[in-house]
């Protein structure tokens, strides 16, 4: 240790310990370890053979009176063998030796992990002025745009929300701000990206389209289009303006499929193309995510077959509305309002074979329930009709089965569940 080497270039090293000293370190630990298993087991021999005489001992110990003492071997239980073996092998100095290498070295490593805070505040700093200055840049573009979009849709229309949360988030290439009307989001997404882009020409043209799109929903929301002499217009035309009596309501119609960052409500780009198309009973459709299973109850004759049910309660009546609505063979899906349409006829078709559905449907719920009676009692009967309605499984073979035996096999663990 007090020699300095050289590595195998020939250039001289201070006093460290290599990978050579970690080497022999090693083996040194291993003889440590022998030698102490060794000594033990003499002494247990020792032990064992108790014959020597006093004189010997005696003897044994004059004899040793003028010998030094043989000196312990150090723990290797802890640390202090290393200690040893940096002291005795490597002829390494006391620690109080290294106290101006060690402060030097905590300082150093202290300033290192200042230098790499700092930078890394300055780099926030940074990110979060850029962040900040992106929000007021977006503001600004949507206050000017705000100006230019027409009553009484204005202040509604351009309501933005998210700032706050992107500011925390420390993602300065993400969307800083939402509208929540989601076809807007989506045509000023590419400008609240990257505000640079909005132009006095670009703003001047989106004003427009937003205000055209505005002016055709507020004439979606009067419903002239729906026929007070047709009984399925009509019904609609009062299902619909109950539904979304102004504005405000259109952002009540939430989408379970939407981002998890956007906004949530109905009025998408294909609602404004179902618009553009001319197709207002499809857009208003579309808001209901096409089901419009409750006017079969406020229409004839589901109404009345409704009104006169014997076992089955509101909230079944409304789950076999729904399934009416589902089951006819007009797809009332929402994709559906898409495939291959050009004009919203399908609904009227719709609305015929729902009621027919509904009326068979209740027919046969009637009918099995009088099958039922000695089999269930009547308290439990109409418990018992009411989850079959509820359950999909179960109603959907009710109503391919025609044997009532085999349906109440089927069926009957609902009357104890």
């Amino acid at each position: 240790w007090s020699e300095h080497r050289c590595d195998v270039s020939g250039e001289r090293v201070g006093p460290l310990v290599t990978w050579g000293d970690v080497d022999d370190l090693k083996s040194y630990f291993e003889q440590l370890r022998t030698a102490a298993a060794a000594k033990e087991a003499e002494a247990a021999a020792a032990a064992i053979s108790a014959v020597a005489s006093a004189s010997n001992v005696d003897a044994a110990d004059n004899g040793n009176v003028n010998e030094e003492e043989e000196e312990a071997a150090p723990s290797l239980s802890n640390g202090e063998w290393i200690e040893y073996y940096l002291t005795k092998n490597l002829n390494a100095p006391a620690k109080e030796n290294y106290a101006e290498f060690n402060e030097t070295f905590t300082n150093t490593v202290q300033m290192a992990d200042r230098i790499s805070r700092e930078r890394e505040e300055l780099k926030k700093s940074k990110r979060d002025d850029k962040m900040q200055t992106k929000v007021e840049k977006v503001e600004k573009i949507l206050d000017d745009l705000k100006a230019l979009i027409n009553e009484p849709f204005r202040e509604r229309a351009m309501k933005a929300y998210g700032k706050e949360k992107y500011l925390k988030s420390g993602m300065s290439s993400n969307q800083c701000m939402f509208l929540e009307t989601p076809f807007i989001n989506a045509w000023l997404a590419p400008y609240i990206k990257s505000p640079s882009k909005m132009t006095k020409k670009a703003m001047k043209e989106m004003a427009e389209k937003i205000n055209v799109e505005i002016e055709r929903i507020e004439k979606l929301l009067e419903m002239d289009f729906l026929s007070d002499d047709d009984d399925f217009e009509a019904a609609a035309k009062i299902f619909f303006r109950e539904c979304y009596p102004d504005v405000e309501a259109l952002y009540t119609c939430h989408s379970s499929s939407s981002s998890y960052h956007g906004p949530s409500n109905m009025m998408t780009e294909d609602f404004v193309r179902l618009i553009q198309g001319g197709r207002f009973l499809g857009a208003l459709c579309y808001l209901q995510t096409n089901n419009l299973s409750p006017i079969l109850l406020v229409t004839e004759p589901s109404a009345s077959l409704a009104q006169i049910s014997k076992y089955l309660d509101e909230t079944s009546l409304k789950k076999l509305a729904q399934r009416a609505w589902n089951k006819t063979k007009t797809n009332t899906s929402s994709r559906a309002l898409f495939q291959d349409r050009e004009d919203d006829s399908w609904a009227a078709e719709a609305f015929a074979a729902g009621h027919k559905f509904f009326g068979e449907a209740m027919a046969k719920v009637d009918k099995f329930g009088a099958w039922l009676e000695g089999k269930v009692d009547e308290d439990k009967r109409a418990a018992f009709l009411n989850k079959l309605v509820m359950s999909y499984w179960y109603f959907d073979d009710f109503m391919k089965e025609e044997d009532f035996g085999k349906i109440w096999k089927n069926t009957s663990r609902l009357v104890r569940s």
